[in-house]
């Protein structure tokens, strides 16, 4: 797993995070958090000493006056299977970072596409983290990781955390996914079409995106080639897989503008928030970590699109705070989907089918996705 974005603001990261030391007892009083953050492994002697004494004397300082509180605020965040800082750092820095270009995804290892043909997993070449260069299917043997000639694998546009590495990576251990996770995840555009974010709470604290028409909008998007388990998984993730109530719906678009590397499908899948855009002042907010040509909507970062509804949230502290409150406070987290409601709506996409089955999830309380 890449670290993008994390090794350089490790300490300012810290810093911000003691202001509010029961965040911080969460790794103090989980070891393996600690132990299994890649990202702190990866940095250097000195980062590494720093990160962990200051996060042992918050920790210590928040042990002696509050350890109930934390140690429950932590349980709650370990059933997501990441302690309760690396889940608000998720929250503000969702879309996270992505590769320069198509890459192959492997186990969390990343192989940039260099020569695409029709069969991704085949004859396509990739480059090695010593610059050598080899055919997917060498790769793959090489590894012991057996691609039968008639697996299939699915299309799916992905336009938010989805073509994000470290997000697959987390996707998928935290399922405790057994089988190998192989993955080409290739980058293209869709055109008339914009990113922009969705009036629902998810699990990371923040709020997830979606897509919704723009016409003369070309936007960044990638497609990720998935296995019918990895279908299963990813459709979970998305709360999808439910027959009540979903937070998205998979569906395909007819007549959908794309372009990206590899094979030319006859039809793409896609995953649409049942919220629909979120509005506020009558303004819908794309993405704007999300690259787009011809864009007319206003951007906003994860932060700056909460701020956007802490009014009507009636709310009084700040983000990292409420991205915290959601984490650790599904039923709050719920309640906060069903008052920003009003500032979304049922998702209209021409050509999309199934979208019906938003309609329960748009009345009464929400469910804490």
């Amino acid at each position: 797993m890449r670290c993008p974005d994390h090794d350089e603001t490790l300490i300012g990261n810290v810093v911000d995070l003691t202001k509010h030391g029961r965040y911080q007892f969460s790794m103090t009083s989980n070891p393996a958090a600690i132990k299994n953050n890649r990202c702190l492994r990866s940095s250097s002697g000195l980062r590494k000493f720093t990160y962990v004494l200051a996060v042992a004397v918050v920790g210590l300082i928040i042990a002696t006056f509050a350890p109930r509180e934390a140690e429950a605020t932590e349980a709650e965040c370990m059933k997501q299977g990441f302690s309760c800082a690396n889940l608000v750092y998720r929250g503000f820095t969702y879309p996270y970072a992505r590769e320069d270009g198509s890459y192959l995804y492997v186990n969390d290892g990343i192989y940039p596409y260099v020569d695409v043909t029709d069969d991704l997993l085949g004859d396509s070449t990739v480059r090695l983290p010593d610059n050598s260069v080899m055919a997917a299917s060498a790769l793959l043997e090489a590894l012991g990781i057996p691609v039968k000639a008639d697996d299939k694998i699915t299309p799916v546009i992905g336009f938010g955390s989805n073509p994000a590495p470290s997000q697959l990576a987390r996707k998928f251990e935290a399922k405790n996914f057994e089988a190998d996770v192989v993955i080409p995840v290739m980058k293209g555009t869709l055109q008339d079409f914009d990113v922009v974010w969705t009036p629902a709470f998810v699990s990371y604290g923040s709020m997830p995106s979606t897509i919704t028409p723009s016409p003369g909008t070309v936007v960044d998007v990638w497609v990720t080639w998935l296995n019918s388990e990895e279908l299963k998984i990813m459709g979970d993730s998305e709360h999808s897989n439910v027959t009540e109530r979903p937070l998205y719906v998979q569906t395909t678009i007819a007549g959908a503008k794309y372009a990206f590397e590899g094979p030319d499908p006859e039809a793409m899948q896609v995953y649409i928030s049942c919220f629909g855009p979120l509005k506020v002042d009558g303004k819908i907010y794309s993405v704007s970590a999300v690259p787009a040509k011809g864009r007319h909507l206003p951007e906003a970062t994860s932060s700056g699109a909460i701020e956007k509804v802490l009014p009507a949230l009636g709310w009084k502290e700040g983000v990292l705070e409420l991205l915290y409150d959601n984490i650790v406070s599904p039923e709050n987290r719920a309640e906060r989907t069903t008052v920003l409601k009003p500032y979304g709506s049922l998702p209209h996409i021409p050509g999309a089918k199934g979208l019906e089955a938003c309609k329960a999830s748009r009345t009464g309380r929400a469910d804490p996705y």
